[in-house]
């Protein structure tokens, strides 16, 4: 388990939070504030259903029984919550396609590494669980243990924590301007 992120994750995170800052000074803040706080919540919950090292069990329940991916599909409602925030509705499009195309090939290569290390256990889960399109999926998602400490030790707590002074001064930017 990462226990902080990688310096240029941290640096990329900080520039990002300050051009949305100044860069939301119109349009509701509503959609954009549903978008990170959807997608923050999938990635708390997500990184709670997982083991304390990932590759150590094949995780079906939880989100992981919704959806095969539940942190990308959060990281896209929290990316798309930002670009609502700055109110540029021509960068929606822009967004949805890079990341999908970056989302493709990431999961791509994850599969292939999931496949050869549970064989037939993945496959059948992936033949049950869609990649990108949740599904109702009875008990089995909501029946999941969960853990405080694979959520933080994921580094999902404090990403979500650091979203309450970050959407502060969002509003204080709006409220300014």
């Amino acid at each position: 388990m990462r226990h902080c992120p990688s310096w240029p994750k941290l640096i990329a995170g900080t520039v990002c939070s300050i051009a949305v800052i100044l860069l939301a000074d119109r349009g509701p803040l509503w959609p954009g504030i549903a978008g990170l706080l959807i997608g923050q919540a999938l990635q708390v919950w997500a990184a709670g259903a997982l083991p304390r090292h990932k590759n150590e069990a094949l995780t079906t329940s939880g989100p992981y029984a919704w959806v095969r991916n539940p942190m990308y599909l959060g990281r896209f409602c929290l990316g798309l919550g930002l670009v609502l925030l700055v109110w540029r509705w021509y960068l929606a499009p822009v967004y949805v396609v890079a990341y999908a195309l970056y989302a493709h090939f990431r999961v791509a290569r994850e599969e292939r590494r999931l496949r050869e290390r549970f064989g037939d256990a993945y496959d059948e889960y992936s033949r049950r669980v869609r990649r990108w399109l949740p599904r109702w999926p009875g008990r089995e998602g909501f029946a999941a243990p969960w853990s405080l400490a694979h959520a933080w030790g994921y580094g999902q707590i404090r990403v979500a924590l650091a979203l309450i002074p970050f959407l502060a001064a969002v509003i204080a930017r709006r409220e300014w301007h």
